[in-house]
């Protein structure tokens, strides 16, 4: 299977264990439009071949230090439409490979330095209707790959 689309269901939780290593080929997740608040730390450790995550409008708050840190071919990211309030620093270690990473419409109020650290790769950002009043000088600097803000 490459592509797992469970958009439009009650799944609230993602633990650890909820991807089996059956899955491990997995390109493609699909949770949007679920009622997910909790990302466990090694939520998507198992789907290592991952390439495309979209958790699209749900109901995180919290995105935790290393939960995609075995996620090392994942390209694009899409967390829009949850009303995120904190991103760990270490949120998107392992992400390296990451070229799109879609934050819009969550509730940041601030992008602190190295936030964006480990996203060396990255090309679009999106950042749209948020509520940042803070960006440290050093928030975005490091993206030199960076195309669309």
């Amino acid at each position: 299977m490459n592509v797992l689309d469970l958009s439009g269901n009650q799944i609230s939780i993602i633990k650890n264990t909820t991807f089996t290593r059956r899955l491990r080929h997995l390109k493609s997740l699909i949770l949007t439009s679920n009622n997910i608040h909790t990302l466990q730390s090694d939520a998507f450790g198992n789907l290592t071949e991952l390439t495309h995550l979209h958790l699209i409008g749900n109901q995180l708050e919290v995105i935790v230090d290393f939960v995609f840190h075995k996620n090392k071919k994942l390209r694009l990211l899409n967390l829009s439409y949850n009303p995120i309030r904190m991103i760990g620093l270490n949120a998107f270690n392992g992400l390296n490979g990451l070229i799109e990473l879609d934050l819009r419409a969550c509730q940041l109020i601030r992008l602190p330095a190295r936030q964006f650290f480990p996203l060396n790769q990255l090309q679009i950002l999106w950042l749209q209707q948020n509520r940042i009043w803070f960006i440290n000088n050093d928030a975005l600097v490091h993206l030199n790959n960076l195309d669309t803000l």
